[in-house]
């Protein structure tokens, strides 16, 4: 089984903002989709629905653009979710425009179609983009500190053998 991988960025149409970023993985036999991510958190996590069929999605990923069925997807689009009221998922479809349709439960019923045609960019990379960590360590100098919280090192302080401390620093 040889694995292609994609990313993939969802515009609103005419131009529009980006909407979403994400990566897939597709079987090049049998244009099968097996994984789809977006990033959460500096994590990747897969919304990919593999139960086929519901909404007639077949999951396929052919000539650079998904099939007439299209996958299924968990929503995790903000743009989508704000404006249709929650939807539990999605199926991304080209029926010679990219579109999406909406299911607000997880029953087989309830589609609903966005009439609104949206700009799918595929992209072919060689695998998921390696995420960054952030420093571990905190640059002292940006903390703050109450003040009289920290001892001087000369005075006193609350330390009780100070006078020895301060021959001895």
């Amino acid at each position: 089984m040889t694995i292609s991988w994609h990313s993939i960025r969802i515009s609103l149409p005419a131009g529009g903002s980006v909407i979403f970023d994400g990566y897939f993985n597709v079987d090049d036999t049998t244009h099968v989709i097996q994984n789809f991510y977006y990033v959460n958190n500096n994590h990747y996590v897969d919304i990919l629905l593999r139960v086929l069929g519901d909404y007639d999605s077949d999951n396929q990923f052919i000539n650079n653009n998904f099939t007439a069925g299209g996958p299924n997807i968990l929503s995790v689009i903000p743009y989508i979710n704000t404006n249709y009221g929650n939807p539990y998922k999605l199926n991304l479809y080209y029926t010679g425009a990219q579109f999406m349709s909406y299911n607000l439960t997880n029953a087989y019923v309830g589609w609903e179609a966005i009439q609104t045609p949206f700009t799918f960019t595929f992209t072919s990379i060689s695998g998921l983009p390696r995420l960054s960590m952030r420093s571990l360590f905190t640059n002292n100098a940006q903390v703050y500190y109450k003040s009289h919280s920290l001892s001087s090192g000369s005075g006193g302080s609350g330390v009780r053998n100070y006078r020895k401390k301060q021959l001895r620093t």
